[in-house]
């Protein structure tokens, strides 16, 4: 999963965010940085679920990529709206997992069609997608970083 599907504020058309992510704190204290699909808010209907562009990578290839998010990290999903600043709690955290979710092109009902905003990537899905998806990660710890962690009734999944 490469990058986000959105829209552009200004003129509402829709984009493609290279740095879409969402990120949380995780009860381990460590920033969650999930590259892939975002779990659906638990307070709210959406209309659609968000599932990001991949991009398609050859058995023996790799793939090289550059994640910018800000700093402090903030508590981010694409279902949910930015609050002011004063709604957050700038909090210290041990460092920072990034999760990078992928479908193989092997699992039962697998489609690619082209993105329409981005040629080199891919709207997938499979049979039972959400189940399909598969994970890898890797840890960093830190020191000296921190979150702005939400106040509201925002996901936080246990990883």
């Amino acid at each position: 999963m490469d990058a986000t599907p959105s829209f552009d504020p200004a003129s509402g058309s829709p984009i493609v965010d290279p740095n879409g992510a969402f990120i949380w704190l995780g009860a381990d204290g460590f920033a969650h940085i999930l590259r892939g699909i975002a779990p659906l808010p638990g307070d709210r209907d959406v209309d659609v679920r968000i599932i990001p562009f991949a991009a398609r990578l050859p058995p023996g290839e790799t793939l090289e990529r550059r994640l910018e998010v800000p700093l402090p990290l903030p508590d981010t999903s694409p279902y949910y709206d930015d609050l002011p600043l004063r709604e957050y709690t700038l909090t210290d955290i041990q460092g920072a997992v990034l999760i990078v979710e992928f479908l193989r092109s092997t699992v039962e009902g697998f489609a690619a069609e082209p993105a329409p905003q981005a040629p080199d990537l891919f709207r997938v899905s499979g049979r039972h997608t959400i189940g399909q998806t598969e994970r890898t990660s890797c840890g960093f710890p830190s020191r000296q970083l921190q979150i702005l962690k939400r106040s509201d009734n925002f996901p936080r999944p246990e990883q």
